[in-house]
């Protein structure tokens, strides 16, 4: 393991290539400050092309602003592994924890893996991959996104798939003059991004404007299947699933505690009965673990890797 306990990181710039993690953490990665006159960049790496496997991301914190002495609206972007993607990235195995909360003038972009995919044509897969901590964007004059593990997708035709994957912290977006996107995986994607979610959830409250328990607002083709959320929701469009979808949207075999349209309604008996889930549901003992079902106590399925 690597600890930066007392040193204040700073981005470790473009990467290319395979980083195998080998299971073991970094530790303390951690900015606290106020940036002046510049867009910012938060995460291990700035940007990045290839594979991220077996990495852990231990009590991350990214706490900070940026100001302006002009009418420059500066950006934020900040994610545990990557701050800005324009290149394709697979992430595998990987995990981060602790919190990121960041403000700016202009566009703020954060996620717990992934600040913000911005392409004409890309390919990101998130794989056996988790986020624990709250993450926040502000804006005092553009709109800022926040997701669990992705910030923003921005892109012509994009492909994100997420498997076996989820977040467990608060997510919130907030813009004095604008509309904000918070999503308990993504926080917005726009373009003709294609979107797969597979065995995956979220389990924190969520709120901005486009606000949803999996994603914020969605664009281009959207497949959402054997997934759920928990938080609370709250903005001005609202999901238990997704906030508001532009286009086209699946979701099979999905529930949510807070109400969406897309989601099979359940019950708190349904909530503790292994059957529900195997039977109706539909979902496999596999990759689910049902051994410790308690609605009243938060405890729904869990993944078993």
């Amino acid at each position: 393991d690597i600890d930066l306990k007392d040193n204040e990181w700073s981005s470790a710039g473009d990467f290319y290539g395979y980083f195998d993690g080998g299971g073991y953490s970094i530790k303390n990665m951690r900015v606290v400050k106020t940036f002046e006159n510049q867009n910012v960049y938060l995460g291990l790496f700035k940007t990045a092309n290839g594979v991220v496997d077996n990495l852990h991301l231990e009590d991350v914190l990214f706490m900070a602003n940026i100001t302006s002495t002009s009418d420059i609206e500066y950006s934020f972007y900040a994610g545990g592994i990557a701050s800005r993607l324009q290149e394709r990235l697979f992430i595998y195995n990987t995990s981060v924890t602790g919190s990121i909360a960041i403000a700016s003038k202009g566009g703020s972009y954060a996620g717990g893996l992934i600040g913000k995919v911005s392409s004409d044509s890309t390919t990101i897969t998130i794989t056996n991959s988790y986020s624990t901590g709250n993450i926040s964007a502000e804006s005092t004059s553009y709109y800022s996104n926040a997701g669990g593990l992705i910030g923003e997708v921005s892109s012509g035709s994009t492909t994100i798939t997420i498997t076996n994957s989820y977040s467990t912290g608060n997510i919130s977006a907030e813009s004095t003059s604008s509309s904000t996107y918070a999503g308990g995986l993504i926080g917005r994607s726009s373009g003709s991004t294609t979107i797969t979610i597979t065995n995956s959830y979220s389990t924190g409250d969520i709120s901005g404007s486009y606000t949803g328990g999996l994603i914020g607002r969605s664009s281009g083709s959207t497949t959402i299947t054997n997934s759920y959320s928990t938080g609370d929701i709250s903005g001005s469009y609202t999901g238990g699933l997704v906030g508001y979808a532009e286009t086209t949207i699946t979701i099979t075999n999905c529930y949510s505690i807070a109400s969406d349209k897309y989601a099979l309604p359940v019950s708190i008996v349904e909530l503790n009965s292994i059957q529900f889930y195997t039977e109706i549901l539909d979902w496999s003992t596999d990759i689910w673990d049902f051994s410790n079902l308690d609605f009243e106590n938060n405890k729904y399925p869990k993944l078993k890797y």
